[in-house]
């Protein structure tokens, strides 16, 4: 998955510090399927000089390297909880899936606030085959759960209804989702 900078730098919703060279990478994803529960997190990491000393002349001397330094880390924990995706149709909220299983259809009006999966759901919507893959949206869903995922993501709440993302700030408040 990638997530793609809005500006030039993270500025923080706290304390207003601009970072330089951020970036969100995956962390982790651990799937616990005895007790049911899936771990996925992200790091807001930004690339940083900083100086050392370099032994490897006559004499030691200050070079300047990059260096990649985790920022803060976001953890999503999927289990047995789950708060419905819903839509607001004709002015009244519906669960969309239970609206979708009944054989209805969106027309693309609908303002949607996305719900948080269960363990199970939530297996189905990424895919991380290897130890280093990147993590990605399982691209066999069809293309409203894959926009559902990514509107998630972006704009949705944890299980406490905290934003995701960092510093009480949803991801997509300074990213966008770049497939």
């Amino acid at each position: 998955m990638k997530f793609i900078n809005l500006h030039n730098n993270y500025v923080n919703p706290i304390n207003g510090q601009t970072i330089e060279n951020t970036f969100i990478t995956d962390g982790f994803l651990k799937d616990d399927p005895d007790n049911k529960k899936l771990e996925v997190s992200f790091r807001l990491q930004a690339t940083v000089k900083i100086k050392e000393l370099d032994f490897s002349g006559e004499t030691p001397k200050e070079i300047e390297i990059e260096k990649i330094k985790t920022i803060a880390e976001t953890v999503l924990v999927f289990d047995s909880f789950e708060r419905p995706t819903m839509a607001t149709i004709n002015n009244n909220q519906v669960d969309l899936f239970k609206y979708l299983a009944e054989g209805n259809e969106l027309d693309g009006s609908e303002e949607i606030v996305v719900g948080y999966p269960t363990y199970t759901s939530a297996q189905q919507y990424f895919l991380k085959d290897n130890l280093g893959d990147k993590l990605v949206i399982n691209p066999n869903l069809p293309a409203l759960y894959q926009q559902l995922v990514t509107l998630f993501l972006l704009q949705g709440a944890d299980k406490n209804g905290k934003p995701i993302g960092f510093y009480g700030e949803n991801i997509g408040v300074q990213f966008k989702f770049d497939k």
